[in-house]
């Protein structure tokens, strides 16, 4: 009798942890950094993510998972911060150090629109250097919310 009541319990201790075992595990704050890297453009990074909620939900049929973060964007190299007057405002450009062809395009449209200025008075505005950010400097704190869907081959973000 003690052998079904020990063996029993075993199965029934093997059984819960089976059962608790996540066999599809949710994105992690590591996966999460890796796929914002993955979309925005060099020499800007994101590091230092840390969650602030999640959710898991199933809508039309879909697992999917939403995950709310705060995290910083570094710069990745030394870098120089421009802004031009744009369609939609005023859009800023980070360049790096080693991009010297920009770099380069850049001083040229700032000459050429200093010459036109001088000869026709302030007319148009270019290129307008803001400040320089050393490698690894924090550019700002982020807070957002990255959505993904489960799929065979793993989650997914959703766009």
């Amino acid at each position: 009798m003690k052998y079904f009541t020990l063996s029993s319990l075993a199965l029934c201790v093997f059984c819960l942890l089976l059962t608790s075992c996540n066999n599809d595990p949710l994105p992690t704050e590591q996966f999460v950094l890796a796929k914002l890297n993955e979309e925005i453009k060099p020499p800007l990074t994101y590091a230092d993510l840390k969650k602030i909620d999640d959710k898991r939900n199933n809508q039309m049929g879909e697992d999917v998972y939403w995950m709310k973060y705060q995290t910083k964007l570094v710069a990745g190299s030394n870098l120089h911060v421009f802004t031009k007057r744009g369609f939609a405002g005023m859009d800023t450009f980070y360049v790096a150090d080693s991009d010297s062809s920009f770099l380069k395009k850049i001083a040229h449209d700032i000459q050429a629109t200093n010459n036109y200025n001088k000869q026709f008075g302030e007319f148009t505005t270019s290129y307008k250097e803001i400040k320089a950010i050393k490698k690894g400097e924090m550019i700002k704190e982020e807070i957002g919310g990255i959505n993904f869907r489960k799929t065979d081959s793993g989650w997914v973000r959703m766009k």
